[in-house]
């Protein structure tokens, strides 16, 4: 006798699952709904309501606006013209710029220490505790490290002066105002927040498909840059993310490195008003402004999450769509026409292979997607070939083009 999922599924309904009711879902997420409402929605709808109120001009300060109704946007427009064209371009051009800097020095630092992390360390946990060692200690407990270091009587001045990179009678004064401390500061303070994230992403790379493309010929580094890169792309995105998101926004870095108005960011400029400033208003207006740049990015960054997600999920389901793509031209493998066979083969020796009848055509080597192997595209056998058998495997390669 048929089970009733069974009945269910051949009638094309979806069997009923035993489980928690809709109310214990409720109650679950409850506390961090009203936790994101609290500290987040109300916060921030307070910025609105100031940026968009009133002025008292007998104490200067400002009065919110908390309905909507009574919102003003004359204050607004003039401060989005002194950040187009006005006072405030500079900050915002130098804090791009510091962003900007920070970033390639993370890329250029974390970029390789990740890999070498994921794909070649023997000892990964210690490697990754030593990574986020830092996290552990206050952050502007390591900044009151680094003005020690960069101090006019540091080590740092006492190192290079008897090399004869400075004066030693007129000490380098890192303190007073210099862009590249403030960049440097940054990287130090947020290169762990770019290593995690690209190194979860190239530790989920199958190794297999590594191996295939050694097997095919390809050297260390042609490997590298057709394969793991692109297939770390997306975790080389989310890093940027993460670490340029608070970066833009950092004030304490460049307070305590810096202090100079000369690498004033716009964080700096919005503590100022505030905090220490009367005209609170201006800050609010600030706070949106940086808000908006940065909601930017990150719907940049969550279309293009979407759009591989919608990608892998369609390679997933149809494989056979992508079975008879046409395969891309390139340089014949070194290894041979067919994985395990011997170069100089013949090329009435390459075997058919999805998208191809005749077997006089020359062999090369593409992609295509699938997720389980498949009666009419037989996987080919040899030493090269990782996807033999049954195994469901993302990506496979075959090597055959038209003519």
């Amino acid at each position: 006798m048929a089970s009733p999922a069974a009945v269910a599924s051949r009638a094309g309904q979806q069997p009923k699952r035993a489980g928690h009711g809709r109310g214990f879902w409720i109650a679950l997420a409850a506390p961090g709904v009203i936790w994101l409402i609290l500290l987040f929605i109300v916060p921030f709808y307070g910025i609105f309501a100031v940026a968009f109120g009133q002025v008292d001009f007998l104490f200067n300060t400002p009065i919110p606006a908390w309905n909507p109704l009574h919102w003003q946007f004359t204050l607004f427009r003039e401060v989005l013209h002194e950040s187009v064209d006005g006072s405030f371009s500079a900050v915002w051009r130098r804090t791009f710029g510091y962003v900007f800097f920070s970033l390639v020095i993370c890329v250029g630092i974390g970029y390789p220490v990740a890999y070498y992390v994921a794909r070649l360390a023997k000892r990964k946990g210690l490697l990754l505790a030593l990574i986020l060692a830092p996290w552990w200690i206050n952050y502007i407990t390591r900044m009151m490290g680094w003005i020690g270091i960069l101090d006019k009587k540091g080590p740092l001045n006492h190192f290079l002066g008897p090399l004869g990179l400075i004066d030693s009678a007129n000490p380098t004064n890192w303190l007073g105002g210099n862009p590249g401390v403030v960049v440097l500061g940054l990287v130090y303070g947020y290169l762990p927040f770019f290593i995690v994230p690209l190194y979860a992403s190239l530790d989920r790379i199958d190794q297999r498909l590594l191996e295939a493309s050694r097997d095919l010929g390809k050297g260390a580094v042609r490997t590298f840059w057709q394969i793991t890169l692109p297939l770390s792309r997306m975790g080389l995105i989310t890093a940027l993310v993460i670490t340029a998101l608070p970066m833009a926004g950092d004030y304490y870095t460049n307070q305590l490195l810096s202090g100079s108005p000369k690498t004033t960011m716009i964080g700096n400029t919005i503590y100022y008003y505030l905090s220490s400033g009367s005209q609170k208003n201006v800050g609010a207006c600030l706070v949106i402004q940086l808000s908006v740049v940065l909601l930017l990015f990150m719907a940049y960054y969550l279309l293009l999450t979407q759009r591989a997600s919608k990608e892998a999920d369609r390679c997933a389901r149809s494989p056979r769509s992508m079975r008879h793509r046409p395969a891309r031209r390139s340089r014949p493998s070194r290894a041979g026409c067919v994985l395990g066979a011997t170069p100089g083969a013949s090329r009435s020796s390459c075997p058919p292979s999805p998208g191809c009848t005749s077997s006089g055509r020359s062999c090369r080597w593409s992609w295509w997607c699938s997720s389980r192997s498949t009666p009419d595209a037989p996987a080919p056998s040899g030493k090269g070939s990782r996807s033999a058998g049954t195994g469901a495997i993302p990506t496979r390669l075959w090597f055959t083009t038209p003519p």
